[in-house]
């Protein structure tokens, strides 16, 4: 569930990514195991949300891999950023232009883990999760 603090801190958090990455990075070092697995659990939740049906059509022809990729980026942008896409599927052919891929802010976090906890995030990860 989406609490209105989940929701807040998620998007702290997706800012930080966006504006500092040695500053998300740093956080995540702060981060307990339980936050860390909910951070990445919620990346997945939003880019899922864009992969929705309501999108499909409005995807193209593209990859399973680009389609996640640019899901991930729209996401990355910010809350107005992916908000606006999720009110308006069609706007994500407009916004196919602007993918950076760039950064993987779920690449980061499981990195993060692994070198903290000393085995992989997605054995946290409710079965069918997908895991990377």
């Amino acid at each position: 569930m989406r609490s209105p603090e989940r929701w807040k801190s998620f998007w702290a958090a997706v800012g930080l990514a966006r504006d500092d990455r040695a500053m998300f990075e740093a956080k995540l070092h702060q981060m307990s195991r339980e936050q860390l697995v909910d951070l990445y659990h919620m990346y997945e939740e939003m880019i899922a949300d864009l992969k929705g049906d309501d999108f499909m059509p409005y995807w193209g022809e593209h990859s399973e891999d680009f389609i996640d990729g640019a899901a991930h980026d729209i996401v990355a942008q910010g809350e107005d950023y992916y908000l606006d896409v999720l009110e308006h599927p069609e706007f994500v052919a407009r916004k196919l232009e602007n993918v950076r891929h760039d950064r993987d802010d779920r690449g980061t976090i499981l990195r993060v883990y692994q070198k903290r906890f000393g085995e992989p995030l997605w054995k946290q990860l409710p079965r069918g999760q997908n895991q990377r």
